[in-house]
């Protein structure tokens, strides 16, 4: 007899509808992310709370990210800021993916749009929209920035673009586009991730590396030790502790670290 269990269901009679996409504990209340909108509730021990829907943002929510003190939402119609139990707009012109914080400017945040690339600027504490970055007009779902500064964006049905912005952030001022004909094991199924603050790319083939001397895609020789080769990675996650988590055809897998590293 099975008394209890580390995990919780949210399902549909808890006032939830749809696919779940994202999910963060903001200010005391815990947000769901879903296709049908966005839900949420206090953050209590009661988990089987019945949630409420904010109506404010009604359809697909991509993605729920903190900056500061303010959580943004990725979703079908643009971008937003959670304001307690209601929303604010920040962009509206096509649908947001995803957001990154830029390394060398902190009051910036670079999103991911349907065709393009925008620039959200920080002021007295707030994000707002401030351009969008000419020269760039594919789908930007996964997107990630180096050490160089160069942002990296992965198109799951060509390749892999490689981007470097002028220093206004508001042009790009150089493209290289990669695909099977620079080493990557398809033009399809390629994503771009940040493992130990370095950017890799997940294939069909397993975690591959980019080698800027011969501008080719190659195995990563240290990720695929411990992931395994010929393996679809998606989604890798480290923890506070350094440990891993991540997913191999939409099953769960977590790499521990060990206190020797």
């Amino acid at each position: 007899l099975k008394v209890n269990s580390p995990f919780t269901f949210f399902r549909d009679g808890m006032g939830i509808e749809g696919t779940g996409y994202d999910a963060k504990i903001y200010k005391g209340n815990i947000y769901l992310a879903t296709n049908q909108g966005l839900y949420t509730k206090k953050w209590d021990q009661n988990a089987r709370n019945t949630y409420d829907f904010l109506p404010a943002i009604r359809g697909q929510v991509w993605t729920l990210n903190k900056f500061g003190n303010q959580l943004l939402v990725g979703h079908n119609r643009g971008a937003h800021v959670i304001k307690g139990q209601s929303v604010e707009e920040l962009y509206s012109n096509q649908g947001t993916w995803e957001f990154i914080q830029l390394s060398s400017e902190k009051e910036l945040l670079l999103a991911g749009t349907y065709s393009s690339l925008i620039i959200l600027n920080q002021k007295n504490g707030k994000w707002t929209y401030r351009n969008k970055i000419k020269g760039f007009n594919e789908s930007s779902r996964v997107l990630e920035q180096d050490s160089a500064g160069n942002i990296w964006v992965s198109h799951g049905y060509k390749g892999i673009y490689r981007l470097k912005l002028n220093k206004d952030y508001d042009s790009v001022v150089s493209k290289d586009f990669y695909d099977s004909r620079h080493g990557l094991p398809s033009d399809i199924d390629n994503y771009v991730y940040k493992l130990n603050d370095q950017v890799v790319f997940g294939t069909a083939k397993g975690i591959y590396r980019f080698n800027p001397r011969s501008e080719t895609f190659v195995p990563h020789s240290y990720w695929q030790k411990w992931f395994g080769e010929k393996r679809n990675i998606r989604f890798p996650q480290e923890d506070s502790s350094g440990n891993i988590w991540y997913a191999i055809n939409e099953t769960p897998h977590y790499l521990s670290k060990t206190k020797e590293g």
